[in-house]
């Protein structure tokens, strides 16, 4: 216990910054804080090493390119980078700068009375236990703004940053179910998108997800998660939807992707991506319709476990879950139990 201690740390820093100084500029120096902090992070979670690997791949220079099943747009970002010169950790600080505008252009379509909901977000999705600042985080935090756009009947601007976010990550396609109407354009879109990319710069994408669906048929199945654990926090979500979700359309499509793919999550962890992003744009979309102040108290429960889950959770236990995870991804040849470092501390990675 208090190897995570600095997580406390920074997140009472950061939020000194939301709490003293109101407005805009609160939440950007709010913002700013946790970027410094994701952005310079060294070996830490299970992901650090693999894009460090991803990232010596797009090397221009040697003339070794191999996109493999990596989005385009995230590949050419790699490539950008790697040819102007700047070393792998460039592509970290570039994505949670990203992360950090987008946040930012959110912040100002957010409800007044739910703009803290916002900070709530960003502490859990984007500067918790895991650093999630690279690829399929920044495409579903690209995907929640083109969701506002779309809310504010920008739809024009909303099919291209939807279009964006899934060339970053393609696991974002499922949100295109956000769009209502537009849905049907974007499922086109992203198909002829994918045919594309298929057909150009990866031959063997599609033989390659036919081989994934084929693996998960085969999968052994079991209940992976904790029955009253799961149950506590299903319940929890469920009343966040029925009470404070105005439209019978997203009713539907939350309690769909976020308890029924969640319940598939329990027995099959692949999946579980798909539930939580639209765990996130459950948060993103309510800080953008607003709570009303009687009914916060539906809100709260989940509030309580996400933070126990995220950041409670993580500092009390942060080495075991880091050795577990490591060692389960094959991220290393040592399972390092390291707490958080700057990537400049080389003696302490443990990359390949």
């Amino acid at each position: 216990m208090g190897t995570y201690i600095i997580y406390s740390i920074v997140y009472s820093y950061a939020l000194a910054f939301y709490v003293l100084v109101k407005g805009n500029l609160g939440f950007a120096l709010f913002l700013l804080t946790l970027f410094l902090f994701a952005a310079l992070r060294g070996d830490v979670g299970a992901d650090t090493c693999a894009y460090q690997e991803i990232y010596n791949l797009f090397n221009l220079r040697e003339r070794e390119l191999d996109f493999g099943r990596i989005e385009p747009l995230f590949a050419l970002l790699n490539i950008v980078l790697n040819f102007m010169g700047f070393g792998h950790q460039s592509i970290f600080v570039v994505v949670a700068g990203l992360q950090t505008l987008i946040y930012l252009k959110i912040h100002q379509y957010a409800n007044p009375n739910t703009k803290w909901l916002l900070a709530f977000v960003v502490l859990i999705y984007y500067y918790s236990f895991y650093f999630n600042t690279i690829r399929y985080g920044l495409a579903v935090i690209a995907f929640s703004y083109a969701f506002i756009l779309h809310l504010e009947g920008r739809d024009k601007l909303a099919t291209i940053v939807a279009i964006l976010s899934i060339g970053i990550h393609i696991a974002a396609a499922p949100l295109m179910l956000l769009m209502r109407g537009l849905a049907v354009r974007y499922i086109a879109v992203a198909a002829g998108s994918l045919y594309l990319y298929n057909s150009f710069i990866d031959t063997d994408l599609i033989v390659s997800k036919l081989e994934y669906v084929h693996y998960l048929l085969e999968y052994d199945y079991e209940f992976r998660a904790s029955v009253d654990w799961f149950i506590v926090r299903s319940l929890t979500l469920l009343v966040v939807i029925i009470f404070l979700v105005r439209s019978i359309y997203y009713k539907f499509l939350f309690i769909f992707f976020i308890l029924g793919v969640g319940t598939l999550d329990a027995l099959m962890p692949v999946i579980g991506r798909f539930s939580e992003a639209y765990v996130f744009i459950l948060l993103i979309y309510l800080s953008y319709t607003g709570v009303d102040r009687r009914k916060l108290f539906y809100l709260y429960p989940f509030l309580f476990l996400s933070i126990y889950s995220h950041i409670a959770y993580p500092i009390i236990n942060g080495d075991s879950i880091l050795k577990e995870s490591r060692l389960s991804q094959g991220m290393s040849d040592i399972a390092s139990g390291v707490k958080y470092h700057f990537f400049f501390e080389s003696d302490k990675l443990v990359c390949k």
